[in-house]
């Protein structure tokens, strides 16, 4: 599996740039494989239905493309090693306990901050 990283200023340059990494992709040895799996890490979900419609808008509709928020690609590349050791993801209620323990425990970065709402969500 190749990563391919690539930074553009928001608008039609961006938009090229994307198209051409789509097609590049989707390009196994120089022929076009409309099937080749492709993942797109996006910054929220806004930008992932923006490009959802500007691929089907410019490419006339794609297959087997993921558009996945990161952390969303994390739980999915993390998922693979917790079953290989036979381990199950952390439920999101745990895993909002465990970071505020942690963010609590430690030497009080955050003060007298309680650690919840807008702060524990930029922790997770």
């Amino acid at each position: 599996m190749a990563l391919s990283v690539s930074a553009h200023a928001y608008g039609q340059a961006a938009e090229d740039a994307l198209i051409a990494a789509v097609r590049r992709a989707k390009s196994v040895s120089g022929e076009h494989d409309p099937l080749a799996p492709l993942t797109i890490v996006i910054p929220d979900m806004g930008a992932g239905y923006h490009i959802r419609r500007l691929l089907g808008r410019r490419l006339g509709g794609v297959v087997n493309v993921l558009v996945k928020p990161l952390n969303a690609v994390l739980d999915l590349i993390g998922s693979s090693t917790l079953t290989r050791d036979g381990r199950r993801p952390l439920p999101d209620p745990y895993q909002a306990e465990v970071i505020r323990a942690v963010a609590e425990s430690s030497d009080r970065i955050f003060g007298d901050v309680p650690v919840e709402g807008a702060l524990l969500r930029t922790l997770e």
